[in-house]
Order: structure tokens, then sequence, then C-alpha cells
């Protein structure tokens, strides 16, 4: 579902929160909202992202969120695939939010090659 993959950098944290503070990075898979300029989500869907790992690179591992007992092993093998080069995300172009409704018109139409994101 488009608007369901989300990246960034946390800006503030419930008084119940352990693992994560204001200021790290981190990913999650929501079931809507990505789209928004902040999203409160459960710390429980959050997983760390690494310093080196640009945010438009979570967009390939959404699939693998879904299992848990896979996802740091596999997360570790696709940042490696990635930082070798033996493999490429396409990215099939980087928008505003302002433009959310043309990026919702191609994913509608077919005709997005790869992953569109929407950036603030």
């Amino acid at each position: 579902m488009p608007g369901s993959e989300v990246a960034g950098v946390g800006v503030g944290v419930g008084s119940n929160v352990k693992k994560f503070k204001v200021g790290m990075r981190a990913m999650a898979l929501i079931e809507a909202g990505g789209y928004a300029e902040y999203a409160a989500i459960d710390e429980a869907t959050l997983t760390a992202l690494p310093d080196g790992v640009p945010f438009e690179h979570t967009v390939a591992l959404p699939q693998i969120m879904r299992k848990p007992e896979l996802f740091q092993q596999s997360f570790e093998e696709l940042l490696g695939y990635m930082n070798s080069g033996q493999l490429k995300l396409t990215i099939g172009g980087v928008f505003s939010l302002a433009e959310a409704e043309s990026v919702h018109r191609l994913l509608q139409g077919r005709e997005a090659i790869g992953k569109l994101i929407l950036k603030p």
C-alpha cells in the first residue's frame, strides 16, 4: 500500500518508550499515514536504522519487516548486497510532499517503475 513504508528521525517519544530516543533514525511499516510530515508509531513496530543507510534504501525492506525473526539477518544481508554494489535499488523518483497527488496518479496509472519517494 502506498505510504506504508516510513523512515525518519525521531522528534519525540512517549514516556513508556524504552529503546528509542529523540534524534534516533528509525523505520517502520505502518498501515496508513506514511505521507504525513509526522507520524505516531508504536515502538514495537520501529526498527533502528544505522547511520550509514540512506532513508531511500528502507523502501526495499517492508516485506521482511513483517517477520521479525527474519528481519535482522535479512536486513544485514540486504545492506551487504547494497554496499557491495550487487543490489541496486530502483528509485523511480523523489518528490516533495506537495507533489503527492501527482505521485498517486503515477501509481494508479501504473506509470511508475521502482519506488517513488516522498520527502517533506
